[in-house]
């Protein structure tokens, strides 16, 4: 199944991204029923997948650039052949399309939201203003939806869903490191110093196991 598109305020579902995995022609035909004959294919095809009429639409090279008016302001999607960061020529998704009065040409100013810190000196976080990052360029839209090309990129910007993401994997690698900390230190206290061996603590605690169990 494709990639679902789903508008990160409203939570409404935008549409589906469907992945092309091969292309075929009908040999015999019967009603509703029909053979299909696979003329190419990227990857395996599975009971299930679903087979639409080719339906490529010539994308033009001749684009005038102009800023949209009245559209809303959007959100990225989507940046396509990505983890998450994206560059000049980066194709991205943006969560504007036809009915919002996207056309293709518009130019979009791309922002990378501020981040939030905390301040060293009243020990509360704060939250950065956004900064722009580049200027990206709609070459293709659709009803809820549309693709956009990164024209200028100041710096390499990254989606919010993949920040979020480092951000979880790093504060994980603290946890687990402060727990190795913690089991360390815990470890370092039952041991004599100058022998290695046990000390009266661990004596201690021996004792209250084995009288528990006893």
């Amino acid at each position: 199944s494709g990639k679902s598109y789903i508008d990160p305020d409203t939570r409404e579902v935008l549409g589906y991204e469907a992945e092309d995995i091969g292309a075929g022609k009908i040999i015999a035909l019967d009603r509703e029923v029909g053979t299909l004959e696979m003329t190419r294919t990227t990857q395996e095809v599975r009971i299930e997948d679903k087979v639409l009429s080719n339906e490529s639409e010539r994308i033009s090279s001749v684009f005038y650039p102009s800023n949209p008016e009245g559209v809303k302001p959007g959100r990225i999607l989507r940046i396509f052949d990505s983890l998450g960061s994206g560059a000049q020529y980066s194709v991205i998704v943006i969560n504007r399309g036809d009915l919002d009065g996207v056309k293709s040409g518009h130019t979009f100013a791309v922002y990378k939201r501020g981040e939030s810190v905390r301040d060293r000196v009243t020990n509360e976080y704060v939250k950065l203003p956004s900064e722009r990052a580049g200027l990206a360029m709609v070459f293709r839209t659709f009803s809820r939806v549309s693709y956009a090309l990164v024209l200028i990129a100041n710096y390499s910007f990254e989606h919010m869903e993949r920040r979020n993401w480092l951000l979880r994997q790093l504060e994980k690698q603290q946890r687990s490191a402060l727990l190795e900390t913690s089991e360390r230190l815990h470890h370092l206290s039952t041991l004599d110093p100058l022998t290695g061996l046990a000390n009266r603590r661990q004596f201690d605690t021996d004792l209250r196991q084995a009288w528990s169990q006893a």
